[in-house]
């Protein structure tokens, strides 16, 4: 009973602290190295399959409304493996932001450390 009071909206509240909201702006390198093997890799192996599965179908005549039903919630899936690391970073979709990211991954993607990575 306890429990299934709690489940319901309003059954739980928030505890106001006085400590306001703190926030900080991560780099890609940082959430690479934290989440691209339990997000990002997994993320980009099943759009790799399903455009896979996509050809298969192709070849066997199905049209692309049919392979949309098929495949929409893995496509779903796909997109909120790939997006939920940068969505939860504040910050992370501002241009100035994302070149830094991009020159800071590539030098540690061929240069194996960056400072600030692990």
């Amino acid at each position: 009973h306890f429990y299934m009071g709690l489940t319901f909206p309003g059954g739980a509240g928030y505890i106001a602290t006085g400590r306001g909201f703190a926030y900080r702006a991560v780099s890609f390198t940082h959430l690479f190295s934290l989440y691209g093997r339990s997000h990002l890799l997994p993320g980009a192996e099943i759009v790799a399959l399903l455009f896979a599965f996509g050809l298969l179908l192709a070849a066997a005549d199905y049209t692309i409304n049919e392979y949309a039903s098929l495949t929409w919630p893995m496509w779903l899936h796909a997109f909120s493996l790939l997006v939920a690391p940068f969505w939860f970073s504040p910050e992370s979709f501002q241009w100035g932001k994302v070149s830094q990211d991009w020159a800071g991954w590539k030098a540690w993607l061929f240069a194996g450390e960056v400072a600030g990575a692990a």
